[in-house]
């Protein structure tokens, strides 16, 4: 139970409103809202901040408890011209013609219109290829996928197309430090994949949802300032990214909750419970609303937590004691040097498993990673996690590797993840030198080409089949051990595989390694790093 409240408080995002010795801040909580009026209308907006849990039920996106006029406000200083913070206010009543063709969110009118007008043809060919690049590994469509990102049921509800055209295309135009991966989509896909996401929408109940008035009134300027007035106090930079708008922790420290002394509590107007600390925060983390007064404000939003969530975050609270622990007792879950931990990390930072299986454990989009330290070079690894690039043809998996921006220190990690969980030594791995004649490289060129005629399948600087990986840069990829081990009995190395097993003689075997060991496309050195 404890550790549950204390998966809750970190997944919740309290530590954007209050500080915790031995917690840090993460990095980001919720989603970069500086340019949020080139992606939502007015309308989603406004009732996204009345009850977001309306639009998606599984946000961690808590309720404030706002009126009309507050949620009117923050609407229009989110959705004004200069809605950032530090900069003069200035509303445009019209978009001269050259200004609107240079926004970075225009396109041309046509292929707005293919996204808009419900093209069964496009909007099929856009759902295919979402379940091909696996963006369920990720995203749920209608109950169907992981919980890892945000809905697309709704998301034809909310979003612009000309701002999913350009946030599809260049992911961190958009959001810097999404870790939304670049898919490298074709400018035929776009449109076919936005199509699809368009057309998601939920069906509105208009008994529940009546239209939605302009709600705040009065002049715009002085609406945008009370707007930018209200983001400040509610702490939304505690959990978004806005534009020059600094962070600070607006609510008390946590540090010694769990032993605070009732006389030091209060409990407003909440009459009929027994004043102890436990009914206190239990009616904090579900009620906080009950707190305020005429001249008592209460900021904390309501989070809408179950039960058994109340009570698991109450036991956490209540941990937060200064009493000393012993050492012995003490254990660091985190520790950067351990390759184990941070690979862990990374990969769950990343949802690198929505894609990929390890112990059976992940999806079946990319290729098992259970074995990789053992197959692969870690020096090409470093270099293809920095600059993914297509190795298996479409027929064998439509989705490439997506390019996540990974700095040196995360591709090395990751790296050395996938030797440590292969017991593979890192980085340096020392293959015994062979020598091998030009004859033995072209008799081993003969059976590829000839006797079993891999290149019906595979390619090699683009002649040959494209039903499994490409060759070119075999040598670059694979150590010599793994090459063999998967040359000998491809189905106990990864049981899915369609590659035969064929039935060697020891110097078929042997000589078309040594030509396989051949096959090199560049010098790992290309690649500067950075750090």
């Amino acid at each position: 139970t404890l550790v549950k409240g204390r998966r809750l408080f970190i997944d919740n995002g309290c530590l954007g409103c209050h500080k915790l010795s031995g917690h840090e801040k993460p990095e980001r909580i919720g989603p970069a809202i500086t340019g949020i009026r080139y992606k939502v209308s007015r309308e989603w907006l406004i009732k996204w901040l009345k009850k977001p849990k309306d639009y998606l039920p599984e946000t961690k996106m808590p309720r404030f408890r706002l009126n009309d006029e507050e949620i009117g406000y923050i609407t229009d200083y989110l959705l004004s011209d200069k809605g950032v913070i530090e900069q003069k206010l200035e509303v445009k009543s019209v978009i001269p013609a050259e200004a609107r063709i240079q926004s970075k969110y225009w396109i041309p009118d046509q292929v707005r219109n293919d996204i808009t007008e419900t093209s069964s043809e496009l909007i099929q060919k856009g759902e295919k290829l979402v379940n091909d690049l696996g963006c369920l590994g990720c995203h749920k469509v209608n109950e169907k996928g992981a919980a890892f990102g945000p809905d697309f049921s709704g998301i034809g509800n909310k979003v612009k197309p000309e701002w999913l055209y350009r946030f599809l295309k260049r992911p961190k135009d958009y959001d810097p430090k999404t870790i939304i991966p670049d898919f490298k989509l074709s400018e035929k896909d776009i449109p076919a994949i936005a199509a699809y996401l368009m057309s998601l929408k939920k069906e509105i109940d208009s008994t529940k949802n009546p239209p939605v008035s302009p709600l705040a009134k009065g002049r715009l300027t002085e609406n945008i300032e009370k707007g930018r007035k209200l983001v400040k106090d509610l702490g939304c930079a505690g959990c978004h990214e806005i534009e020059k708008r600094p962070f600070q922790y607006n609510a008390p420290e946590l540090d010694s909750i769990g032993e605070k002394r009732v006389e030091e509590l209060v409990f407003s107007n909440i009459k009929n419970i027994q004043k102890s600390l436990i009914n206190w925060l239990k009616i904090k983390v579900t009620e906080p609303g009950k707190f305020a007064t005429d001249k008592i404000i209460t900021r904390m939003p309501d989070f809408d937590l179950k039960k058994d969530e109340s009570e698991a975050m109450v036991t956490f609270l209540l941990s937060l004691q200064k009493f000393a622990v012993p050492s012995d007792y003490k254990k660091t879950l985190i520790d950067s040097s351990n390759a184990e931990m941070s690979g862990k990390s990374l990969f769950e930072k990343y949802n690198c498993l929505g894609c990929h299986k390890i112990d059976k454990k992940g999806g079946n989009v990319g290729p098992d990673l259970t074995g990789e330290g053992k197959r692969a070079r870690p020096e090409w690894l470093f270099t293809y996690l920095k600059r993914p690039y297509k190795i298996r043809p479409h027929p064998l998996f439509k989705a490439g590797m997506p390019d996540f921006h990974l700095s040196d220190n995360e591709a090395d990690t990751i790296s050395e993840y996938l030797s440590y969980i292969s017991k593979e030594p890192f980085p340096f791995y020392e293959e015994a030198k062979k020598d091998v004649s030009m004859e033995d490289i072209a008799d081993g060129e003969k059976l590829y080409n000839e006797v079993f005629s891999c290149i019906a399948c595979h390619t090699i600087d683009g002649r040959g089949g494209e039903v499994g990986p490409d060759h070119t840069d075999l040598a670059d990829r694979f150590k010599r051990r793994g090459l063999e081990e998967w040359l000998k009995d491809p189905q106990a190395v990864r049981p899915e595989a369609r590659m035969p097993k064929f039935k060697f003689k020891d110097w078929e075997f042997e000589a078309l390694t040594n030509y396989l060991m051949t096959l090199r496309r560049y010098s790992f050195l290309q690649i500067k790093r950075s750090e």
